[in-house]
């Protein structure tokens, strides 16, 4: 049975990808992250390793996708805040996978809500704006 329910959960997901705008696909990136920072903590306190650093692997391999949908072009400062940002999110990942320290996931946490909060806030003028914004420049 649980392999179904992960097949299912992973099929929903391709599918809200693959259907959903730009902003969409950085915000279920961005929940997705703080899911794997959630059940790295989670594995720590019941001291499967395994499982943490899978967790900890995926939430690093999303913060590349997040660094990878950067548009310095368009985001000034700030598309260069959030990389220098991401940048300290993987060496902090990195610190609390090999110090098992649930404080550090504690304070990726802290910074990561947020700028998710931030992005979910985003009214659908402002998202209008900015994927004519995006058509404007050819991205």
């Amino acid at each position: 049975m649980n392999l179904r329910a992960n097949t299912y959960q992973k099929a929903q997901k391709e599918f809200s990808l693959s259907e959903a705008d730009p902003h969409k696909v950085i915000q279920i990136l961005m929940r997705e992250f703080l899911t794997q920072v959630y059940q790295a903590k989670a594995f720590m306190g019941r001291s499967d390793i395994e499982a943490k650093n899978n967790s900890i692997k995926k939430a690093i391999g999303i913060i590349g996708g997040l660094k990878g949908g950067l548009n310095f072009q368009q985001g000034g400062e700030i598309a260069s805040n959030l990389d220098n940002l991401y940048d300290y999110l993987v060496v902090r990942l990195s610190d609390a996978n090999t110090q098992n320290s649930p404080e550090i996931l504690d304070e990726i946490n802290d910074l990561f809500s947020p700028i998710k909060e931030a992005w979910d806030s985003i009214s659908e003028e402002d998202k209008k704006k900015g994927f004519a914004l995006l058509e404007q420049s050819g991205a």
